[in-house]
């Protein structure tokens, strides 16, 4: 088993043991299609942490707004000359209950 597939391994692992701060919506999965232009990845961010601003309850709504930045810091990180890899990308970002983090895990 190469390295990648460890990591991975242990990723879905923890992921599958975490338990969510909320219930609901604070696990947000963002797919993105190949060679899609980053700056249109940015616009379609931007546009739905506007739109998250209508929902009702604050502590959902906080997180949400919370994990969609995170994804909009870090999708750029994954893509090359402008555009997302050819196979795609798969951001998965939430809130997890844990005391050893400071700060939320982001997985690609």
């Amino acid at each position: 088993m190469t390295t990648t597939e460890l990591q991975l391994k242990n990723t879905l692992q923890h992921l599958l043991f975490a338990k969510a701060e909320i219930r609901g919506t604070t696990l947000i999965t963002y797919i993105l299609t190949g060679l899609t232009d980053s700056w249109l990845i940015g616009k379609h961010i931007t546009s739905e942490i506007a739109e998250s601003v209508n929902i009702k309850c604050k502590q959902v709504r906080n997180t949400v707004i919370e994990n969609l930045k995170k994804i909009e810091s870090n999708y750029e990180k994954y893509c090359s000359k402008g555009k997302t890899p050819k196979n795609g990308l798969v951001c998965i970002v939430g809130k997890i209950d844990n005391p050893n983090y400071e700060e939320m895990p982001y997985y690609v």
